[in-house]
C-alpha cells in the first residue's frame, strides 16, 4: 500500500525537478524579450483563440443542421471599395425535404465567379429556421477560422524564435 504512493511521490518529485530545470532555462530569456515581442505574442495568442472560437461555434451548429444539395444558379455582384474589379459571391437555390426552396448567398466572395452555374454543392441549414444555411464545404465552414489560428501560431512561434535567438 505503500509502496505505490512512494513510487508516485518520487516520480512528482523528478517531474517537478525537470520543470524547475527547464523554467530556470528559459526564464532568464523570457524576462530579456523586447517589449513588442510579447505585444506581438499576444496578438497570435488573441487569433489563435478567436479561431479556436469560431472553430467550436461552426462545429455546434452544425451538430443540429440537416443537409441537403444545392445548385448554383448566379454570382451577386458587389463593388471593390479598393479597385475597379467587382468581387463575386455565388449565389444557389436549395430544397427541404418538406418543398420549400430557398436561395443562399455565400459570404465568401472571390475576384471572379469560382463555382461554376449548375454546380451541385452541399449545403447545411438549421431544421427550425432554413433561411440560416451555409455552403457545407471546407472553404466555406472552416477555412476563414482555420486561417486564423494558424495565422496566430506562426506569430507566437516565430517571434518567440526571434526573441530567443537575440
Amino acid at each position: 500500500m505503500v509502496a505505490p504512493v512512494i513510487k508516485a511521490l518520487t516520480t512528482l518529485s523528478s517531474l517537478i525537478t525537470v520543470g524547475f530545470g527547464v523554467w530556470r532555462l528559459f526564464v532568464p530569456k523570457l524576462l530579456n524579450f523586447p517589449w513588442y515581442a510579447y505585444v506581438i505574442i499576444g496578438i497570435g495568442i488573441s487569433l489563435c483563440v478567436g479561431g479556436l472560437m469560431g472553430i467550436t461555434t461552426k462545429a455546434l451548429w452544425l451538430l443540429h443542421t440537416k443537409r441537403t444539395v444545392g445548385v448554383i444558379f448566379g454570382h451577386e455582384t458587389y463593388a471593390n471599395p479598393t479597385n475597379a474589379r467587382p468581387r463575386y459571391s455565388p449565389m444557389l437555390h436549395y430544397q427541404t425535404p418538406s418543398g420549400e426552396t430557398y436561395t443562399l448567398t455565400s459570404k465568401i466572395n472571390w475576384g471572379k465567379p469560382f463555382y461554376e452555374m449548375g454546380t451541385e454543392m452541399p449545403v447545411a441549414y438549421h431544421p427550425y429556421n432554413p433561411e440560416n444555411a451555409e455552403i457545407a464545404d471546407f472553404l466555406n465552414l472552416w477555412m476563414l477560422h482555420v486561417g486564423l489560428v494558424l495565422e496566430g501560431a506562426l506569430l507566437v512561434v516565430m517571434t518567440g524564435v526571434y526573441a530567443l535567438t537575440f
